[in-house]
């Protein structure tokens, strides 16, 4: 589950999806950063920062959106993870 959304079947509505999400994910395990090799029709993964914003995957494509559930407090400890080169 995905935001309680089933992950298969947004994944499966459009079949260029996969092949991003990975791309995402791949990166991130090569690099630590989900952007160095994501796919080129794909949007930036910014870090989570003042704006508050999320990577958003709907079924038709990936964007950057405002999260209002996800406070800034909560999600402050990313930034400062060791692993983060860019961060903070």
């Amino acid at each position: 589950m995905l935001g309680g959304l089933d992950i298969c079947t947004i994944l499966n509505s459009n079949p260029e999806q996969p092949k991003a999400f990975q791309s995402y994910l791949a990166s991130f395990v090569k690099s630590g950063d989900p952007n160095s090799g994501r796919a080129k029709a794909t949007v930036e993964w910014e870090h989570f920062g003042t704006e508050g914003e999320v990577l958003k995957m709907d079924g038709v494509e990936f964007k950057m959106v405002k999260d209002e559930q996800v406070p800034e407090d909560r999600c402050g400890f990313w930034q400062e993870a060791e692993y983060c080169r860019t961060c903070g």
